[in-house]
């Protein structure tokens, strides 16, 4: 009978150990964890941008289709977060502006042109070009330790104006527009990643 006892709190007490010890290791890599992201973790720094990037502005290859009496605004913005395996970037224009009813596809022709020549002018290599199923033109490109994209969305007619657009009577046959232009890039501090590794990246 006695032995039964101390088997058994010999057993609990064991236990107690085994249950102590998997609560100091789950802390232990906790806090790892903790620190080496903390540690490991990569801050945006304008070195980090392209020279595309930092240039870019799609008014040269608007204002030739633009009514000279009409709506005229662009605003635009860039952001950028730390991260762990990259740095993301993200920079938006939204352009409202005036122009004929039927020039969508030549302003989007000319946005198209100008992008690419800006591209080369940079030494930007282009590696993909794809039009998704809203109709939306994305060009895929990787400079240096950099993976980037710009995305223009189909031309809207029509647009609810922005508040502080300047307005006039607009001519015949001519109409407000608005188009939106995004670049996003990736810098990787190690380098560009295989597809698979960037598969893993996206998760």
């Amino acid at each position: 009978m006695a032995g039964s006892i101390i088997a058994a709190k010999s057993e609990a007490a064991m236990k107690e150990r085994y249950a102590f010890s998997i609560a100091v290791m789950t802390l232990g890599v906790t806090c790892f964890t903790v620190w080496w992201f903390g540690f490991h973790r990569y801050d945006p720094s304008p070195q980090q941008r392209s020279d595309f990037l930092t240039s870019y502005n799609p008014r040269k290859a608007i204002a030739p289709f633009e009514c000279k009496c009409g709506t005229k605004l662009a605003e635009g913005g860039e952001s950028a977060s730390a991260g762990h395996r990259f740095v993301p970037r993200k920079v938006e224009y939204q352009e409202f502006y005036t122009a004929q009813n039927q020039s969508d596809a030549s302003v989007t022709a000319a946005v198209e042109e100008d992008v690419e020549r800006q591209l080369a002018l940079h030494g930007v290599q282009i590696f993909g070009k794809k039009t998704d199923s809203h109709g939306a033109l994305r060009i895929d490109y990787t400079v240096g330790q950099i993976l980037g994209s710009v995305t223009f969305d189909p031309i809207v007619a029509h647009p609810q104006i922005h508040p502080a657009a300047w307005w006039c009577p607009i001519p015949e046959g001519f109409e407000d527009k608005f188009l939106r232009i995004v670049i996003e890039e990736r810098w990787f501090p190690k380098g560009i990643p295989s597809q698979q590794e960037l598969a893993q990246t996206d998760e």
